[in-house]
């Protein structure tokens, strides 16, 4: 904790480098003052695919995300949980957004497939039965709900099945 509260401050969910970093993270002086005067009370990182990603030269790249969380709870998170942005917005790095999740918890929490036809999550039309079916995947394992004559009966069973296995209301807008 000590190393990242050395080089960033938290400003409102965002990471800021200091510009009174020590001598010891950089190999010379001089480079200490380049680096002082190029990034000092700038934001970290640069926009990847909606998340924050910070290059550092003793960890490589990180996550800003993952730097926040841990600088909030003073304590790394588990390599093996994701932390998830309960609201959705990946660039909301406030603490009070970042919650440490499994990865099953984390993708009911996901937005609806680019390649969704139905327009809802676990629901598609079933061209052989001419019928529209109704699913989940729980744990990587797809759970069949059923097959209904009407589109709303199937995004029903779907939302019930939701709410049964805790995914959010937002999951597959």
């Amino acid at each position: 904790m000590a190393y990242l509260d050395e080089c960033f401050r938290l400003d409102d969910g965002r990471l800021i480098w200091r510009d009174d970093r020590p001598a010891h993270h950089f190999a010379s002086e001089r480079t200490r003052q380049r680096s002082t005067t190029r990034l000092g009370g700038k934001e970290a990182g640069t926009n990847n695919r909606g998340y924050r990603r910070i290059r550092m030269d003793s960890c490589g790249t990180v996550y800003a995300h993952r730097i926040i969380y841990a600088m909030h709870h003073r304590a790394l998170p588990d390599p093996h949980l994701e932390i998830d942005h309960i609201d959705g917005d990946r660039l909301n790095n406030n603490p009070e957004n970042l919650r440490l999740v499994t990865a099953s918890v984390n993708q009911r929490n996901q937005t609806k497939y680019a390649n969704n036809t139905s327009g809802v999550n676990g629901v598609s039309w079933e061209k052989s039965r001419q019928k529209w079916r109704a699913y989940i995947r729980i744990r990587n394992v797809q759970l069949h709900l059923g097959c209904f004559a009407t589109k709303p009966e199937a995004i029903a069973a779907r939302q019930t099945a939701d709410a049964e296995y805790g995914f959010t209301e937002r999951h597959g807008q």
